[in-house]
């Protein structure tokens, strides 16, 4: 009986349709067909080529299946772990961007953070500057 969930290494990726191939290092590296990555809450963040992913196949063999994603362990733990907390990894690398939510406190985290919306583009840069530039700002003048 054919195992129903592997743990491979992502050998490629197309990136527009949300799908990888992956690779079985214990089966002579055989190579899946192209599978769809897991969508979780319609967040899109692939796995790098390399990384070793869970793959959950059908029951009717490894022909179909999909990737449920990257899991933590010893060699690859989570940036920050606790009870009631939140946190999204959005950058390649561990605390190179993220969002964190712990009550009663939301964070965005990255080098740069720019606002869109139809009425038009800010970074928080721009805001802090305009504050701090701002003579009828008495709270923020100092």
């Amino acid at each position: 009986m054919e195992r129903l969930i592997r743990l491979g290494r992502v050998s490629a990726i197309d990136y527009e349709k949300g799908m990888m191939q992956v690779t079985y290092p214990d089966l002579d590296d055989a190579v899946t067909r192209y599978l769809p990555y897991m969508s979780f809450n319609d967040e899109y963040k692939m796995p790098e080529i390399g990384e070793d992913v869970y793959v959950l196949h059908l029951p009717s063999g490894q022909a179909g299946g999909v990737v449920i994603g990257p899991a933590w362990n010893k060699a690859a733990p989570p940036a920050q772990g606790g009870a009631g907390l939140y946190r999204k990894e959005v950058g390649t690398t561990n605390g190179e961007a993220f969002v964190r939510y712990q009550s009663p406190t939301y964070e965005i985290d990255a080098s740069n953070i720019k606002f869109v919306s139809a009425a038009g583009t800010v970074t928080v840069a721009e805001i802090i500057s305009h504050i701090q530039h701002c003579e009828s700002c008495p709270y923020f003048n100092g």
